[in-house]
């Protein structure tokens, strides 16, 4: 098959860079990119193709900031409904068989690149503050039991903005608002997170009776001056729980 058969036949933009090779542009971009799902397709013998997209969908995923592990690349190839494309186990796309087969492995293929190229934002690396947040959830889950936990917690402040904090502890007669807070990547308090908080707080706070407690921070400890002055900052719109250890969590429970 030539460029002029293909394009006619797809609607695909083709050239040629080789000899039985084809370079072929999907009128499908990756997502957010703008960059057209692209392949290579072979003529392997008269009757028979090969495709791959020579890993250009997972570079594109890479190169945006995206992490490919093989739990993620298990669980893509997976995906039911591909009977001529796959992934291979080293991220590429790849398809082969009759050149009757050639526009469903074609669309198998484009499909198959548009699922994965829209992994680009899960696949992000995680902060250290999600990852303090899920870590304390848990934990203080296991204090006062999973089924006191409302996850993502959502309240009206005294500003009739809505506030949303990571989760909530089901009280006696109240929820209460709780707001893990980690160390930044060189273990001191990451400020503008802290100012963040502590507007979100004291917004609820304003709204709260004088003796409420409902709002508890979690902030992961450390040993310097202006660790002090954040915990000092937060304690004044909030109870403040100092992390080192699990035990620390006692006191919420």
């Amino acid at each position: 098959m030539n460029c002029t058969q293909l394009a006619s036949a797809t609607g695909w933009d083709c050239q040629p860079v080789g000899e039985h090779a084809l370079r072929i542009h999907s009128p499908a971009t990756l997502s957010g990119d703008g960059e057209h799902i692209s392949f290579y397709l072979l003529s392997e013998t008269k009757d028979r193709f090969f495709l791959t997209d020579g890993h250009a969908t997972a570079d594109n995923l890479t190169s945006r900031g995206a992490r490919l592990n093989p739990n993620r690349l298990r669980a893509m190839q997976k995906i039911p409904g591909n009977h001529l494309a796959e992934l291979t186990n080293d991220w590429e796309i790849v398809a082969s068989g009759d050149l009757r087969q050639l526009r469903p492995a074609l669309w198998e293929a484009t499909s198959l690149a548009v699922t994965l190229a829209s992994k680009v934002e899960a696949w992000q690396p995680r902060s250290h503050q999600e990852r303090f947040s899920t870590l304390i959830q848990k934990s203080i889950a296991r204090v006062v039991g999973a089924d006191k936990i409302i996850t993502k917690f959502k309240i009206e402040g005294s500003s009739g903005h809505q506030l949303e904090f990571p989760f909530g502890i089901v009280r006696d007669r109240f929820v209460q608002a709780v707001q893990p807070i980690g160390l930044d990547d060189e273990g001191r308090p990451d400020w503008g997170f802290v100012y963040q908080c502590f507007g979100k707080l004291s917004d609820l706070k304003e709204r709260s009776d004088t003796q409420a407690k409902n709002r508890l921070v979690i902030l992961e400890a450390a040993n310097s001056e202006d660790w002090k002055q954040a915990a000092s900052l937060l304690a004044s719109s909030a109870q403040v729980i100092p992390y080192r250890i699990f035990d620390d969590l006692a006191a919420a429970a």
